[in-house]
């Protein structure tokens, strides 16, 4: 097995192209991008690459709407978020 060594920005960008092509709308990819490869610098490689594969895969087959909007409503202090089954991290 062959070692390579990203950047952050590296990864964040390789992320972003991987779940676009697999149906991901930019606006909802970017921000998963960004907690992947923030994930991975920090170490934590179980919430980094390691569900790179498993989110594309996911978006492929339509489990996941890679243009979902989330809804966002709010009652007093209660806020409630339907993610319409996407694939949204906030920024």
């Amino acid at each position: 097995m062959t070692t390579v060594e990203l950047s952050r920005e590296e990864i964040e960008a390789v992320c972003l192209a991987a779940l676009t092509v697999h149906g991901a709308a930019a606006g909802n990819a970017r921000p998963v991008a960004r907690a992947i490869a923030m994930a991975e610098a920090a170490g934590n490689r179980v919430c980094g690459l390691y569900y790179l594969p498993i989110f594309c895969r996911h978006l492929a087959i339509g489990k996941v709407d890679g243009g979902a909007i989330p809804e966002v409503s709010a009652r007093g202090v209660t806020v409630t978020v339907d993610a319409r089954s996407g694939l949204h991290i906030p920024p």
